[in-house]
Order: C-alpha cells, then sequence, then structure tokens
C-alpha cells in the first residue's frame, strides 16, 4: 500500500462513519511543460482517485471528480515552490440531501 491509498483510506474510512456526504476530487498542476498537459495530467489522477474510491466500494453516485490543470493555481509564479504547492488534490465533502422518508 503506497502513501497515497492509505491517505485515501484514511478518508474512506471516515466517510463510512460520515455516511451523508458526497466527494469531490479536485486536482490541479502546473508543472513545467504545456497547459494542455498538465490539464491532462490532473484529468487523469483524478479519475484514477474516483477509480480507487469505487474499488473500495465508495458508491459511484456519491463521488465527483475533475482536473483543473493549471486553472486555479495557489502560487502564480513558475518557481520550485510554486510548482509544488500547485501540483495539489484537493478532496471535499459536500453534505447529501436527506432522502424523504416513506409516508
Amino acid at each position: 500500500n503506497s502513501r497515497g491509498e492509505d491517505a485515501l483510506d484514511e478518508v474512506l474510512s471516515l466517510l463510512s462513519r460520515y455516511g451523508r456526504y458526497n466527494v469531490i476530487i479536485e486536482s490541479h498542476a502546473a508543472l513545467p511543460g504545456r497547459e494542455e498537459d498538465n490539464l491532462t495530467r490532473t484529468e487523469k489522477r483524478a479519475r484514477a482517485m474516483h477509480r480507487y474510491f469505487v474499488a473500495q466500494g465508495f458508491p459511484d453516485e456519491r463521488v465527483r471528480y475533475r482536473g483543473h490543470g493549471e486553472s486555479e493555481l495557489v502560487r502564480p509564479d513558475r518557481s520550485d515552490f510554486a510548482s509544488y504547492r500547485n501540483d495539489r488534490i484537493e478532496i471535499r465533502l459536500e453534505l447529501s440531501p436527506a432522502k424523504p422518508q416513506p409516508e
């Protein structure tokens, strides 16, 4: 198990205890190279995380993902530190709407 999988397993463990949340996976990058390459890289990374969540039993309809490429930078400069900070994954939780109770 890699460190990344360990971190994802921890998120899944939390979600199993607090089950009313949907997951939004957002991947970002600003590595040297073309902007299109960064967008493709982030889309693949977010999709891989989505597949991991579903493979571990998290309901597909409760997880969304998106690769942002360079569109939402934390630091706009091109230094090594900025690349490190901009190359990231954010996992957001969104409260699921309550299901109507049968009458």
